[in-house]
């Protein structure tokens, strides 16, 4: 994570949080970046995009995250010539009153080397299938332990004002706040947490690894 010439590997990211990641890394560092889109075109007339395509800094394979072929496709493609080292998802999440994200919880525990609590049921095997955690192709136990979830609040449209921040020289201010737990909040815009996810997170991984790693972060102006 903390190679500015990393390879990067994004799950969508034709718009919103993934895309303005992308191209502040593309931007600012040297490195490489793989999308897994459902619509590959979607860049063919995106002229921020299309030089590093032709200079071979970007790629795009067809696909569905939530399709396992899809995702060892992808994960083949992005590591031919190095391994990945950053792993970016991002994506609309939609509402529905009956559903709950226990089942993602359960494998975030398995990948990151927690014990699921004894006090939580397992997920029942319609969200997870049996003996989830043994299913062929999911990462071994604690394979993953540099992980961060990223969860802002409102998400608004509007620009980054943190660089806005640092064009007036205030460099060492950032315009949105940074808790364990929900901050007094409500909104922050799309480009402000792919700046958090850039400047503060990927680019200063080796300071704020031992805060970042392996926990839920909340941010709001």
């Amino acid at each position: 994570m903390t190679r500015t010439d990393g390879n990067i590997l994004i799950f969508g990211g034709s718009r919103n949080i993934g895309y303005y990641a992308a191209i502040r890394l593309l931007a600012t560092s040297g490195a490489t970046v793989t999308f897994l889109l459902r619509s590959p075109t979607v860049f063919d007339k995106d002229e921020i995009v299309q030089p590093y395509m032709e200079s071979g800094k970007t790629r795009v394979v067809k696909g569905d995250g939530l399709v396992k072929a899809n995702v060892q496709r992808v994960w083949d493609e992005a590591g031919k010539e190095r391994p990945v080292d950053t792993d970016l998802h991002s994506g609309a999440a939609k509402f529905h009153i009956t559903k709950d994200k226990v089942g993602v919880e359960r494998l975030i525990w398995h990948i990151s080397g927690n014990e699921w609590p004894k006090e939580n049921p397992e997920p029942d095997e319609k969200i997870i299938g049996r003996d989830g955690q043994k299913r062929e192709g999911l990462p071994e136990f604690g394979s993953f332990k540099d992980l961060v979830i990223v969860r802002p609040l409102l998400l608004i449209d509007g620009e980054c004002k943190a660089d806005k921040l640092a064009a007036n020289g205030k460099l060492d201010k950032k315009p949105y706040r940074i808790g364990d737990e929900d901050p007094c909040g409500y909104v922050i815009s799309r480009q402000d947490v792919a700046h958090f996810i850039v400047e503060d997170v990927l680019k200063k991984w080796e300071k704020y690894r031992d805060e970042y790693r392996e926990s839920a972060i909340t941010l709001a102006y």
